[in-house]
């Protein structure tokens, strides 16, 4: 299950952290980062979807932005270049991949993000019922009242 969900990207990488045993998970206001706890380690998670792989500038840029953090992921439903890759290893930054993030979801539960996908769908069945059922009591009420 590779992740091709833009708009419920950080939602679903939220919900893998909570699944994988994180606690605190808060997503930040900037809308790139998800900061959460395990084992008494403080984690920041830069998420970035994108349909190239990721180039060594995201990496440094997340590197000098981020203070008060024990470690530090760069998650991405893409790629990485190997300048990325090694500017990640340089700053200590530990890398997942569209692979590494589709091996812990299906390590977790391979349904999560149709879970979240389905939430955000909008309602068909019930309004095609509704309508449905505007037709035919405007039907009955034509035929026997005029």
């Amino acid at each position: 299950m590779i992740i091709n969900d833009k708009k419920n990207f950080l939602d679903i990488i939220a919900k893998v952290l909570h699944g994988l045993g994180y606690s605190n998970v808060k997503k930040q206001e900037n809308g790139k980062d998800i900061t959460a706890d395990k084992d008494h380690v403080k984690y920041i998670f830069r998420c970035k979807y994108d349909i190239d792989a990721i180039g060594a500038k995201y990496i440094e840029e997340f590197a000098g932005n981020v203070n008060g953090y024990d470690k530090m992921v760069y998650v991405t439903n893409s790629s990485f270049i190997p300048a990325a890759k090694n500017s990640a290893e340089s700053n200590n930054i530990e890398l997942w991949d569209r692979n590494v993030v589709d091996r812990l979801s299906i390590a977790m539960h391979e349904d999560i993000v149709d879970e979240i996908v389905e939430k955000k769908k909008f309602p068909v069945v019930p309004v095609v019922i509704a309508i449905v059922l505007t037709v035919a009591i405007a039907f009955v009420l034509w035929k026997f009242v005029l």
